[in-house]
């Protein structure tokens, strides 16, 4: 059993482990530099959406610089580099600690109250993204709950991501 919300942060923390030492060397370059370990710049926001089942599923967006055939290749086989199609995305924003499952839920179900108000059908899981560390202190800590509202035609994104489960 345990605390849902420990299992929110612990969850949330292992996929962060992994991606994070993903880009933080623990991959093969490809190219000419093929083999050799790269660092790749962290950006944020990091998203985590939270699936069924206790599952989140932890990601990067990569630096523009970056496609999916200059991606170095991950040494751990849990990750996976993902292009993500473009989609309409909502969301609502708050400053705060790292939210717990509670708090997560709570704005995710205002952000489908004022999407269903406005007409829109919001689906699938709700994503939670942090933009800073978190040793940040909680008043400049920005937080937001995104729910998808459609497909877009257009642009993707690389996204190296590693679910895992709360323990």
């Amino acid at each position: 059993a345990g605390d849902p919300d420990d299992n929110l942060r612990s969850g949330i923390g292992a996929g962060f482990k992994g991606v994070a030492g993903y880009i933080f060397g623990k991959n093969s370059a490809v190219g000419r530099k093929a083999g050799v370990s790269e660092k790749i710049s962290m950006t944020s926001p990091v998203a985590a959406e939270l699936l069924p089942h206790g599952v989140y599923r932890v990601s990067f967006m990569m630096p523009s610089k970056y496609r999916m055939d200059t991606l170095p290749q991950p040494h751990d086989d849990a990750i996976c580099i993902k292009e993500r199609p473009a989609c309409r995305l909502a969301a609502i924003r708050w400053t705060g600690a790292s939210p717990d499952k509670g708090k997560v839920a709570e704005m995710a179900q205002r952000l489908r109250a004022k999407l269903q108000a406005a007409g829109e059908m919001p689906h699938g899981h709700p994503m939670l993204w942090q933009y800073h560390p978190p040793f940040a202190p909680a008043f400049m800590r920005q937080n937001e709950v995104l729910l998808r509202v459609g497909k877009l035609q257009g642009v993707t994104r690389n996204y190296p991501e590693r679910p895992s489960a709360a323990s």
